[in-house]
């Protein structure tokens, strides 16, 4: 008869700690899921959504010029302003490949007057322009990357464009999340 009581002792110690242990695994679970809920939360209010609704990735970031459009005369000078807007999102990264016609335009100058302070990337070719930035402090908005100089040199209708590669890289996702890339007309008169 002990010996049934030592079998029925041991059994009830065994079942015991499979259940504490079937208990703390499920503490365990429930508390890394809250945990995760709450940073999903914190990320939310940090960006400025709503904790309740669903986080969608967009690519709604834009690269333009600031003139979009300009008529000016042949022989003259004028600036453009590459910029990006952010819209909201943070980002740490910006890559404008820039194309422009060569026959009509001349680059007298780019100046990195950016915000972004890390200048990873600035070359010069005929009809090509690209320049890359970073910043170790996340940006968000409507900011200046950097301003070009061009010379008319023809009559004719000359468009500034971002071609392939350009980028603009969330610090949050480390994507890219550029949605627009806004071209400039510039109409060159005799």
């Amino acid at each position: 008869m002990e010996n049934n009581y030592n079998n029925e002792a041991i059994n009830y110690s065994s079942q015991s700690k499979k259940k504490r242990n079937i208990i703390a695994i499920a503490v365990i679970l429930v508390s890394l899921l809250t945990i995760s809920i709450i940073t999903v939360v914190i990320l939310q209010q940090r960006q400025g959504l709503n904790p309740n609704s669903t986080i969608i990735p967009q690519n709604n970031s834009d690269l333009f010029f600031d003139p979009s459009s300009k008529t000016l005369s042949k022989e003259g000078n004028f600036t453009v302003q590459v910029r990006v807007n952010a819209k909201g999102q943070l980002v740490n990264a910006i890559q404008a490949n820039i194309t422009y016609p060569s026959t009509l335009l001349d680059v007298i100058s780019v100046k990195s007057e950016s915000e972004f302070e890390i200048g990873a990337q600035k070359t010069i070719e005929e009809g090509k322009i690209i320049l890359a930035y970073g910043t170790t402090t996340p940006k968000s908005g409507d900011h200046l990357v950097a301003t070009i100089t061009f010379k008319a040199k023809s009559p004719g209708t000359a468009e500034v464009s971002f071609i392939d590669g350009s980028f603009v890289a969330s610090s949050v996702t480390n994507t890219n999340i550029l949605g627009n890339k806004i071209s400039a007309i510039f109409t060159i008169q005799e």
